[in-house]
C-alpha cells in the first residue's frame, strides 16, 4: 500500500510540474523574438512590442494559473517524500523548486513586475517596454528552469516507480 500511495503522489507531482513546465515553455516560445534583451543583443523595436502586446493579452490570468500549478506540485511532491521519508532524493528537487521559486516570487519581486506590467502602456517608450519585458522575460526562464528541473527529476522518479513495481 505504501507503495502505491508514492505512486499516486509521484504521479499527480509529475502532471502538476509538467503543466507548469509547459505553460512556461510557451510563454519563453511567446518571448523568443525578444530573447537579445537577455543577453544584452539588439532587439528592433516592433519584436519588443510584439511581445509585450502577446505578455499583455495572458498578464491577467498567468498568476492564477501558475500559482496553482506551483502549489500543487509542491503538495504533492511532499506528500510522497512524506510517505517515502527514507529516499533522499525525493527530497532533492523539491528543495531545489521551492528555492528557486521562493527566490523568484519573493527576491525578484514577481507581483511588482506583474504590476509593471499592468501599468505600462503600448504608447511609452520602448525603453520603458523593454525594461518590463525583460524582467518579465527572466522571471518566465527562471521559472521554466525550476519546472523543468522538478518535472525532470519527477518523471525519473515516476518510471523508478512503475519498473519497481512491475
Amino acid at each position: 500500500m505504501k507503495n502505491a500511495n508514492v505512486l499516486k503522489w509521484t504521479v499527480y507531482a509529475t502532471i502538476f510540474s509538467g503543466l507548469g513546465f509547459m505553460l512556461l515553455l510557451s510563454l519563453v516560445v511567446l518571448e523568443r523574438s525578444a530573447f537579445g534583451l537577455l543577453i544584452g543583443q539588439i532587439v528592433g523595436p516592433e519584436d519588443i512590442r510584439n511581445v509585450f502586446n502577446g505578455l499583455k493579452l495572458v498578464v491577467h490570468v498567468l498568476p492564477f494559473t501558475l500559482g496553482p500549478l506551483i502549489i500543487g506540485s509542491m503538495f504533492n511532491a511532499v506528500r510522497s517524500l512524506r510517505i517515502d521519508v527514507k529516499k533522499v532524493r525525493r527530497a532533492v528537487p523539491i528543495a531545489l523548486f521551492a528555492a528557486v521559486m521562493l527566490w523568484n516570487i519573493f527576491g525578484a519581486d514577481t507581483a511588482a513586475v506583474v504590476q509593471g506590467l499592468k501599468s505600462t502602456t503600448p504608447d511609452q517608450s520602448i525603453d520603458d517596454i523593454s525594461y518590463i519585458v525583460k524582467q518579465v522575460m527572466l522571471q518566465h526562464h527562471l521559472g521554466l528552469f525550476a519546472f523543468t528541473q522538478f518535472f525532470v527529476q519527477h518523471l525519473v522518479l515516476l518510471i523508478r516507480e512503475i519498473s519497481a513495481i512491475s
